[in-house]
């Protein structure tokens, strides 16, 4: 496992911790206690840093790839695995329950809550890579870059075969024209 898909696993796993504790016990306290400020605005850091991380990983591949697919399908090399977040969201669910008032943690349910979100989040920033992908493209690819070799893949005709040894041949088998 590479540091980028470890990091890439601490700031996914943040958010997926705190929807995680909302979903499990709603408003019934808040999140983090006397810490709830500092893990607002860490997660808010977080998502912040994985969005502009992918758009770096974007712009950078868009330099060198001018599809869409191609650059988003590179993005997803970096995303962490499902059980990486999942289990970095339990880390961060850990220390938040552990930062407030002692109360009963039903165990079961916020384990299940943590896979179910972990999967959800990874789902949701895999589909959104092709348009960060799209994004990096219109910005930081010139308009008047160098045409592919597709586009113009239609203009060139290979005859196969077969044919060309028929058109070599019947080249030579006409009559010479009359100059009459």
């Amino acid at each position: 496992m590479g540091y980028r898909k470890f990091l890439g696993a601490l700031t996914l796993g943040l958010p997926a911790a705190v929807s995680a504790h909302f979903v499990t016990f709603g408003n019934s306290h808040t999140v983090g206690g006397a810490a709830h400020g500092l893990v607002m605005d860490g997660m808010l850091g977080a998502l912040c840093a994985s969005v502009v991380a992918l758009l770096l990983g974007a712009a950078y591949f868009a330099a060198a790839h001018r599809s869409g697919s191609l650059v988003a399908a590179r993005l997803g090399r970096f995303l962490p695995a499902t059980p990486l977040i999942a289990l970095a969201a339990a880390g961060w669910f850990c220390l938040i329950e552990r930062a407030e008032v002692s109360h009963s943690t039903p165990v079961l349910l916020a384990g299940t809550v943590l896979v179910l979100v972990a999967a959800l989040l990874r789902v949701a920033v895999s589909a959104s890579l092709r348009l960060l992908a799209a994004v990096a493209l219109a910005f930081f690819t010139l308009p008047f870059a160098a045409r592919e070799p597709e586009r113009f893949a239609s203009f060139v005709w290979v005859a196969p075969t077969q044919q060309r040894r028929h058109l070599a041949i019947s080249r030579y088998s006409r009559p010479p024209p009359s100059f009459t």
